[in-house]
């Protein structure tokens, strides 16, 4: 897959709004070859953070419990993958 060439800095008058712009520029440059790969590889940290706002959801749910155990249980029941057979189904 075929990199694009980078885009040539902003020329702006103004020495305040040029530097802000070349702090962009740079941030951006910084950040291109780590662009490149995930675009290369189809890599994405979209399934961490989901699991990481369930996990949220679930310890707010869990405010009212006596035991963080209990907390535990009720991340690993709806995050872990396991499904035990309920009682009458």
């Amino acid at each position: 897959m075929a990199r694009p060439p980078t885009p040539p800095p902003v020329r702006l008058r103004e020495s305040g709004k040029r530097a802000r712009a070349e702090a962009k520029f740079a941030a951006w440059k910084s950040a291109l070859t780590s662009i490149h790969a995930t675009l290369d590889h189809g890599l994405s940290n979209g399934l961490i953070e989901s699991v990481n706002t369930k996990i949220r959801v679930i310890t707010r749910m869990a405010f009212g419990f006596h035991d963080p155990a209990a907390l535990i249980a009720l991340a690993m029941l709806a995050l872990g993958g396991l499904r035990p057979a309920l009682p009458g189904r």
